[in-house]
């Protein structure tokens, strides 16, 4: 045994390391990162984008060259060496170079901006199409790998995509123009002032050394920062998708807390972002004006010793220019980082090593001619990446003869489906080997297996397309099926009655705002597509689990007539189907314990299989009884009702059971239970009999008590709005606090809280209740009574204070953006965000003073006499600038960036609440799919916070500085500045002009990008059906189609916004000939200037627009901001009204009975009514079942009961003679409990999932409680089977669950917090037959509350007291109690017997 043990884990090593592999790690990013996807067909868009540059670069570097000159005309002016007419002749022709040099400019920049952009759209498209090439090549392992889901990966994937082509397009472009601007500007400085060019240059080692040094915490906060977005992203995500039990159960709270928790912790790594480049900011504008105090005495010796002035102003403005290009460079290296993060990332996703193992492995290229469908298991085992220390299936041999139906059975989790998958080939054994047609799995080419192996899973999956379409998927080649094949699949599935309802028939739409679907119908259209492919082998698991007993039975008829000689595996746990000569392979805990055909396996009525063919499971298990809660002395140790001691009695009886006979099994030869079982099951039994305790501390329970209500204070403090209250008449125990409904934005500052809450402690209780689940009696005090807080709200109509904002018809302005930004910020970040303004507005005014100060010093340069003394005061006066301006650069973006961190913060919170407070209608369209409301919260709100971070203080800066450089150049010349500031309404428009057509051509961007990133997540969040159909080809086109579509938008955007960016920036060109020309006419010919007060003025005008200039070569950015943010506050500006017939505010103690009258009901308002007069009543303590084919309107009904939609009339539905729309919607679901048909879990702890929507004071969220819940669900002894117990992460990326164990969980949920009103959708659908009996068993104990059943069993309804019998349109045929219905003969009897 210890060598077989030791062989099983060297088998297993491997494994286990692919899947640690599989996880997405990224390498240090670095400047490399930028051009991971740069391919050679793009050199030729780089070619002429580092052209464009060059050029660009170039005529930037000419300009000081030119203003040199221009300097000279007036300095030998000054000094007399030439006359007024020849220096106005002189200044002509270099003003006329000048605007020549502009027009090249404008060619240069309009050519610079579309080639970068087109580059960027290359890389972002050359990214989307090798990443879905990547992932479409990922094996099930690495998909299940991921820590943080598939639906965060594929957000955080889009969300990089996006990042990385920020980084290569004009961001990228302007790092190349500074580059060779550096380059350009130094060479020409060292040729005409080289030594004072090298003193100025002497300064970059200890500047590198600084920058370095304020950037090296820059990579890890950017990656910890996306750690906790991609959390955050997994948390919305899963809350979106169960919008419906977010509702119910109240879980807005919960969510909301759990996101802000992640999005602070994110903001915390920003914030370090933010503090490295406002290091970088206020360093380098230190830097570049305190170089002209260590140049300026060198230079005015060299100008004493014969050189020009004009030489060492031309080698002055070249070295600033280089110097400058870094100023302006580091607002943006925030981007750059980024970049080359999402880079890295990106790549990591690509890279094969870190994929773990693909599809296309070495060797697999086996391609037999034909498929026969032999199948054989040799000693297989497996355990899942997510979870890889758990053996969910034991080494097992198993065969699957060619031409024949063979059924896997066993309870829920026994690893029945994990065979299926295996042969399906979407994962790989531990050991062992699989061999089809005697030809071993591993060497068979892998698109080869999927042709012939079809898995048709018990989740039905339906794509954003028509009916038609969805059906036609199953055919090997989808475009070419016919009409005439899809209707034969709809026959052979029983789909005929579901497609003459269909309003548009074939051509329905049925995508997320298409036509719904029920889940029998779904179910229905999954077999057609296995109808339509009809494989060699086919693989069905639970696809009949929600289909009524006519439907179940005919489909089955139709299975075993289609596939008459074909191999058929059916997994499934409900032993009705299976006849007698069938074979069956039983499983149980991970082994395989019997096999045989049906007859002989129940000849051993103590085995397996025989408990699972008995209707009530195992008869002598004990009543589970769930008390009131009790007084925990010790918490760690969670009081469970005592149980008869029948492990022993378990373990004999299974050992004798799996005692089995060869002559036994006909066909095939018998699976002895081996030693591995045995020891199995002799370890299970030491477990169990063991400590029993849940790994669910009351410590930690504690700390997270004390962390949600501190947190639940702060939420109050400074998130929430205020809400009114109406008087209820008797006292009542609240579980959880109604949502108010939101205010606007304006009124985010506002107070807000729930009803306030009376905690209720377990005494309290115990007077109360004594038993709710089990058979004990009820205590007399009881009645009805649901514990609730007691609450005193005057009976009015709950109203908001303020009306919400409306939702935008159409794009909002930036203006509009701004204007949310003061009343959203807190009294603190109203403070900061002030000081942060006048900072800004000193360090702005440092650049006119600057310009001042070196005219001044220009001014000592060209007069005669002793030059060194007089200079010290103006070199010691831009030393101090030097100072301001590096602080109030550096402090005001800093300051910025943590104001607009907080009201992005504040902004995200609002969008998620009022996302989760819309109807139910809203999360059914396209456009609010989970992937692109979390692209929004995440991707949106990052580029909206440079807004503030980045785009307030630039225009802060600008009009301070510009105002303050014109009135000073107005005191000094009004007529000079007047003509300086003739262009500005050409300038004013220019720029207008290209915001309006960047955010018009970058709204259309988003868009395809959107539609784009919704394709992609709808492919890989559902890649086993893909996988399962063969449907890569046709997705693939589809999708690149997608982006080729994206890149034509973007590349269109280039071209249309290229022209008028070039145009605002060149203008300066225009503006600088004007200044200087007319300034020489005023000095040379009019006289009324000297050449100090010219050069102050030239001065102060040409460094204040220089600046702004370059500042503004930030405008694209904030367009994209700004189409960005467009989104995000039409969310936050959505009214939280509920819908009409669910405005009510009376909120009566007792909401029972509930009678329906002639109730009807339409999705939507063009579709015909799915309910056209349900009549029936639910009373309390009853359980009421609901009953009919599928497709007729159960599950809508249960919809409408619990409050997901109202009825067309709110008459028509009454609760305790209430019209449901006068009662409060919230209260209505504080009543109310939920199982799904489809379970869903929320990526948390066991307990958290079993108490989600509680509130953490509730002593429902007690250790005992969840114990009790989990024990009446039938799942607390599986919970304790695992290390962590009900501390076990699940959910998405976590411990993987079967759909059994899901279920019980679910049911558990639903259970803890014992409503008034429990609706069970299907609840034993994924069960097996003891599984089942345990929960028909509780809830025939369940007492104090009304049940409604939907079922298709007929064991569920034998439970019922009152059974509803509807039919199409949610028509009732007939009602009554069980035996009675029997009686009658009628439609209840035909829809049990199958129709007969």
């Amino acid at each position: 045994m210890a060598n077989m043990n030791v062989n099983e884990s060297a088998d297993e090593a491997p494994f286990l390391e692919a899947a640690n592999e599989a996880v997405v790690q990224p390498k240090k990013s670095s400047w490399k990162h930028l051009f991971s996807f740069t391919k050679w067909s793009h050199a030729g868009a780089i070619s002429w984008a580092f052209l464009a540059t060059a050029i660009t670069a170039g005529l930037k570097a000419a300009l000081p060259v030119l203003l040199g000159e221009t300097f000279n005309v007036i300095s030998d002016y000054g000094m007399g060496f030439i006359n007024g007419t020849e220096a106005t002749s002189r200044m002509s022709r270099w003003c006329l170079v000048l605007i020549g040099v502009g027009a090249g400019n404008w060619a240069a920049n309009s050519a610079f901006l579309a080639l970068w952009v087109i580059f960027g759209e290359l890389q972002a498209n050359a990214a989307r199409h090798d990443i879905y090439q990547s992932l479409l090549k990922k094996d099930m392992t690495w998909y299940d790998s991921q820590s943080q889901g598939i639906s965060s990966l594929l957000s955080r994937i889009q969300t990089q995509t996006r990042e990385l082509q920020l980084g290569t397009s004009q961001i990228l472009g302007l790092l190349f123009c500074e580059f060779f601007t550096a380059l350009a500007s130094i060479g020409i400085a060292l040729l005409y002032a080289w030594k004072l060019t090298l003193v100025l240059l002497a300064t970059m080692p200890l500047s590198a050394i600084v920058l370095s040094l304020a950037t090296r915490p820059l990579e890890p906060a950017i990656q910890a920062q996306r750690k906790e977005l991609a959390t955050a992203s997994k948390k919305v995500t899963s809350s979106i998708v169960a919008i419906d039990l977010v509702k119910i159960f109240g879980g807005y709270d919960q969510e909301t807390e759990q996101y802000v928790q992640n999005i602070q912790r994110a903001a915390k790594y920003y914030t370090i972002q933010a503090r490295c480049i406002s290091i970088q900011m206020g360093y380098v504008a230190f830097w570049v004006i305190a170089m002209f105090v260590v140049g300026f005495w060198y230079g005015l010796s060299l100008v004493e010793d014969g050189l020009r002035p004009g030489s060492v102003l031309t080698a002055f403005y070249a070295t600033l220019a280089a110097f400058q290009g870094a100023e302006a460079l580091v607002p943006h290296w925030l981007v750059l980082a980024k970049a080359m993060s999402a880079g890295s990332f990106l790549e990591a996703v690509v890279a094969p090593k870190n994929g773990g193992r693909e599809i296309a492995r070495v060797g697999r290229h086996v391609r037999p001619p034909t498929c026969t469908g032999d199948i054989e298991l040799n000693n297989v085992s497996f355990a899942y990446p997510s979870n890889p220390d758990t053996i969910v299936l034991r080494p097992s041999t198993l065969s699957f003869p060619a031409g024949e139906m063979t059924f896997l059975v066993g309870r829920s989790g026994s690893g029945k489906s994990t065979i299926g998958n295996l042969i399906a080939n979407f994962h790989e054994p531990l050991k062992g080997d699989i061999q089809i047609d005697n030809v071993s799995m591993r060497v068979l080419d892998e698109q080869w297996v999927r042709e012939n192996i079809t898995l048709i899973q018990q989740t039905s999956i339906l794509f954003n397309d028509t009916f038609f379409k969805n059906l036609a998927f199953g055919h090997r080649d989808p475009e070419s099926a016919t009409q005439a094949e899809v209707l034969s699949a709809c026959h052979s599935a029983m789909l005929h009655d579901t497609l003459a309802s269909l309003p548009q028939g074939l051509q329905t739409d049925v995508g997320s705002e298409g036509h719904n679907l029920s889940g029998g119908q779904k179910q229905r259209l999954a077999l057609a597509r296995a109808r339509l492919r009809d494989p060699s082998i086919l693989i069905l698991d639970e696809v009949t689990s929600g289909l009524d007993q006519l439907s179940k039975t005919l489909v089955m008829d139709a299975i075993r007539q289609w596939r008459r000689g074909k191999t058929t595996i059916i997994v499934t746990h409900d032993v009705s189907q299976i006849e007698d000569d069938d074979f069956v392979y039983v499983m149980d805990s991970s082994y395989l314990v019997q096999e045989g055909f049906k007859k002989n396996l129940l000849e051993q009525e103590n085995g397996h299989f025989a408990s699972l063919a008995s209707p009530h499971g195992h008869q002598d298990s004990p009543e589970i009884r769930i008390s009131a809660v009790d007084t925990i002395d010790s918490p760690d140790t969670p009081l469970i009702a005592s149980r008869r001691s029948r492990f022993a009695d378990r373990i004999f009886n299974e050992l004798e059971v799996n005692s089995l006979q060869v002559n036994n099994l006909g066909r095939r030869s018998s699976l002895l239970p081996g030693r591995d079982y045995q020891l199995h099951l002799g370890l299970d039994a030491g477990r169990l009999l063991g400590d029993n305790r849940a790994s669910f501390h009351a410590e930690d329970s504690q700390n997270w008590d004390e962390e949600r209500k501190r947190f639940s204070r702060f939420l109050t403090q400074r998130f929430s709005l205020p809400e009114q209250h109406e008087l209820v008449t008797m006292p009542q125990y609240a579980t959880r606090a109604s949502p108010a409904p939101v205010r606007p934005l304006s009124s985010l500052t506002s107070d807000w809280a729930g009803s306030p809450k009376e905690s209720v402690t377990s005494e309290d209780l115990e007077k109360r209740a004594s038993f709710i689940f089990g058979n004990s009696q009820k205590n007399s005090e009881m009645s009805t009574r649901r514990p609730n807080s007691i609450v005193e709200q005057p009976a009015v109509l709950e109203q908001d204070p303020t009306p919400a904002l409306k939702p935008p018809k159409k794009k909002i302005s930036l203006w509009s953006t701004l204007r949310t930004v003061w009343p959203t910020l807190g009294a603190a970040d109203r403070i900061l965000f002030c000081f942060a303004f006048v900072v800004c507005i000193i360090g702005a005014t440092a650049t006119p003073v600057f310009a001042y100060a070196l005219s001044q010093l220009l001014g000592v340069m060209t007069s005669p006499g002793e030059k060194t003394t007089k200079g010290m005061k103006w070199a010691l006066i831009i030393l101090g600038v030097a100072v301001v301006d590096g602080l109030g650069w550096g402090g005001s973006r800093y300051m910025f960036e943590l104001v607009g961190q907080n009201w992005v913060n504040k902004i995200r919170i609002e969008v998620l609440r009022r996302i989760m407070l819309q109807p139910k209608p809203f999360f059914g369209k396209q456009k609010n799919s989970p992937g692109r409301i979390v692209e929004c919260l995440d991707r949106n709100a990052e580029e909206m916070r440079n807004i503030v971070g980045k785009f307030i203080p630039i225009m802060v800066a600008i009009t301070t500085m510009l105002s303050a450089s014109f009135v000073w150049s107005m005191i000094v010349s009004w007529k000079l500045t007047l003509v300086a500031l003739s262009p500005v309404p050409v300038v004013a428009g220019a720029i207008k002009g290209f915001t309006w057509i960047s955010g018009k051509w970058e709204a259309r961007c988003n868009t395809a990008a959107e539609d784009t990133s919704a394709t992609l997540t709808e492919i890989f969040l559902n890649i086993r059906v893909v996988r399962a159909l063969t449907l890569e080809s046709y997705f693939t086109k589809k999708y690149e189609s997608q982006v080729q579509d994206t890149l034509a938008i973007g590349l269109k955007r280039g071209a249309y916004t290229c022209v008028l960016y070039g145009a605002y920036q060149s203008i300066g060109y225009v503006l600088t000939s004007l200044v200087f020309y007319y300034g020489t006419l005023l000095m040379a010919t009019k006289g009324e200037m000297n050449v100090a007060s010219l050069m102050q003025v030239v001065n102060l005008l040409l460094f204040s627009i220089g600046s702004a200039a370059g500042i503004l070569s930030g405008i694209p950015q904030l367009t994209m901001a700004q189409a960005t943010a467009s989104q995000m506050l039409e969310y936050a500006g959505m009214s939280t009204e509920p819908p009409e017939g669910q405005r009510g505010s009376l909120r009566p103690y007792n909401l029972l009975p509930i009678r329906l009258d002639k109730l009807r009901f339409s999705y939507t308002k063009t579709q015909s009514d799915v309910l056209r007069g349900a009549s029936f009543e639910i009373h309390a303590d009853r359980v009421t079942a609901i009953v009919g084919q599928s497709g007729c309107g159960k599950t809508t009904l249960a919809s409408i009961l619990l409050g997901l939609y109202p009825p067309s009339e709110p008459s028509s539905l009454t609760l305790n003679g209430i019209a449901s729309s006068d009662i409060d919607i919230e209260h209505l679901r504080s009543q109310t409990a939920y199982v799904a048909q489809a379970p869903y879990l929320f990526p948390a702890t066991i307990a958290e999932n079993i108490t989600y929507g509680l509130p953490s004071g509730s002593p429902y969220c007690e250790t005992a409680s969840i114990v009790r819940a989990a024990e009446a669900a039938g799942v607390h002894e599986w919970i304790i089977s695992l290390p962590e117990g009900y501390s076990t992460l699940i959910g998405d990326g976590a411990q993987a669950l079967s759909g059994g164990q899901s279920q019980r969980l679910s049911i558990a949920r639903a259970l803890v917090r014992r409503p008034k009103l429990l609706v069970l959708d299907e609840p034993t659908s994924a069960l097996d037959a003891e599984s089942a009996g345990m929960i028909r068993r509780t809830i025939r104990g369940l007492k104090g509350m009304a049940v409604v059943l939907v079922t298709h069993s007929p064991e569920m309804m034998r439970t019922a007291d009152w059974i509803v019998v509807v039919g199409e349109g949610g028509v009732v045929a007939e009602e009554g109690g069980y035996e009675s219905l029997m009686r009658n003969q009628g439609e209840f009897v035909r829809l049990l017997h199958c129709g007969e």
